[in-house]
């Protein structure tokens, strides 16, 4: 207890002894208020932008909910009896009683073209396809 009276009394004598002339104090001041109001704004514009943060991860969150909530009734249809029969139909042509079943060829093929016009590897000169292409 001893110790810290006299550590409080030495620092009283500093502080009385120590003078700082008018123009040194207001410098000081400055400065210091300068520095109280840059971290202030930092603090805000930093709050701010967490907050902006905080709102877009709220917005994705609830994208999300719904995206959740679409693919878990997808998930009960595609588990359902109605869903595992069409199914059915579709993969392995079974149909139910007195129904009839029409399939179409395996292969469709939409240009049939000759093997011979499509071969170009002949053709030296190509300076005639412009022409016959706009006339």
């Amino acid at each position: 207890m001893g110790n810290v009276r006299k550590i409080i009394k030495n620092t009283r004598l500093f502080f009385k002894e120590t003078v700082v002339e008018g123009g040194l104090l207001t410098v000081i001041l400055v400065v210091s208020l300068l520095l109280l109001l840059s971290n202030i704004f930092r603090v805000i514009s930093t709050g701010k932008s967490n907050f902006d943060v905080y709102v877009y991860e709220q917005e994705s969150l609830n994208a999300l909910k719904e995206k959740n909530k679409e693919l878990s009734l997808d998930k009960t249809y595609y588990q359902s009896e109605e869903y595992k029969l069409l199914s059915l139909r579709d993969t392995e042509l079974m149909a139910k009683p007195g129904e009839s079943i029409y399939t179409t060829r395996d292969k469709t093929e939409y240009f049939d073209q000759p093997k011979a016009l499509l071969d170009v590897s002949y053709k030296e000169n190509y300076a005639d396809w412009w022409v016959k292409l706009f006339f």
